[in-house]
């Protein structure tokens, strides 16, 4: 059965890191969610040159374009970055997708999830206790080697029927 799986990604995560793990956890047909926190930022000089652009006087419309043309400039953004990703995961039979959130990750996910499909998702692993974490773990148990791997947790709720 293919999944949803949702990555969210912050501007010093490297996407190539997480291939290894879609290569195991995804299945053909399933559906890649690159998730990017979208932080509005317009500034004053943006809405004025949006007045003037296009004529409209209206302080409310004139700052949801500039916010609009904000969020479309950081998906391009992120677009290019996963650009030779986005071909290897669609190479392999995985459909993939860039979302744009505000707020945080569990609501943008709750909000895009297919509760059809089973759910993954992997998170780059944010905080220094948790790296130590498993640093201590790989020390205890020796059967993690690949010193070049960033840690990932992966979630994977149990459905409830």
């Amino acid at each position: 059965m293919p999944a949803q799986i949702f990555i969210p990604l912050k501007k010093q995560d490297v996407v190539d890191e997480i291939i290894p793990y879609l290569n195991v956890l995804a299945r053909p047909g399933s559906q890649v969610v690159f998730l990017a926190a979208y932080k509005e930022e317009v500034s004053w000089m943006e809405v004025q040159m949006t007045a003037m652009q296009t004529g409209i006087t209206s302080m409310a419309r004139l700052k949801t374009l500039a916010a609009n043309a904000s969020r479309q400039a950081q998906l391009r953004s992120l677009e290019k970055r996963i650009d030779a990703t986005r071909k290897a995961l669609t190479n392999a039979g995985l459909t993939v997708t860039v979302e744009a959130y505000t707020g945080s990750v569990r609501n943008a996910v709750a909000s895009l999830r297919d509760t059809e499909t089973e759910m993954i998702v992997i998170l780059t692993c944010p905080y220094k206790i948790v790296g130590r974490l498993f640093a201590r773990v790989e020390k205890l148990l020796n059967r993690f080697r690949n010193a070049d791997s960033t840690p990932l947790l992966v979630l994977r709720p149990h459905r409830q029927h």
